[in-house]
């Protein structure tokens, strides 16, 4: 699994508005640069977590398991993952390609270790975790990404205007 940031068109429409109709590929690669470092930032502290050990999840009565019909824990963003190993966030994989349009990417290594795909898929006895899209659906990290964006996308106008 994993996800792309790309321009779409009312995006692209929307920044020849505000820069006088072209758009210089250099400033897409920043400005989706920019975007991708603001989701990728809040998806690593999102697999990050420390505030419970495997022995303190277990004692909470598998706040993951499916029995429970729902995530038992952090109840405003239940896709949270815990670190143990730090295995599953260094397989956290972030690709920039700026050949035509400038896409970017994140995903993980699910290859790795056999588990990775569970964290994210569920199993019949875990309840799944997406992370990733769940992560860019949180409205503080969208605002955090289109800040990110718009800052790029004003100091290059300005750039151009000297």
């Amino acid at each position: 699994m994993s996800m792309e940031l790309k321009y779409t068109q009312n995006l692209i429409k929307k920044l020849r508005s505000l820069s006088g109709g072209q758009i210089n590929k250099d400033v897409k690669v920043k400005v989706i640069r920019a975007a991708g470092a603001q989701l990728e930032t809040a998806v690593r502290q999102n697999i990050s977590r420390t505030d419970h050990t495997l022995r303190s999840l277990a004692e909470l009565d598998h706040p993951y398991a499916r029995r429970h019909g729902f995530i038992q824990i952090h109840p405003n963003k239940p896709y949270m993952i815990h670190r143990h190993s730090g295995n599953f966030a260094g397989s956290l994989q972030v690709k920039l390609r700026t050949s035509g349009e400038p896409n970017w990417s994140i995903g993980f290594k699910y290859g790795a270790k056999r588990y990775f795909k569970y964290l994210i898929t569920g199993t019949k006895v875990m309840l799944p975790r997406n992370v990733l899209y769940d992560t860019s659906q949180n409205e503080k990290v969208r605002s955090n990404m289109n800040k990110a964006a718009q800052g790029v996308f004003e100091k290059a106008i300005r750039k151009s205007m000297k």
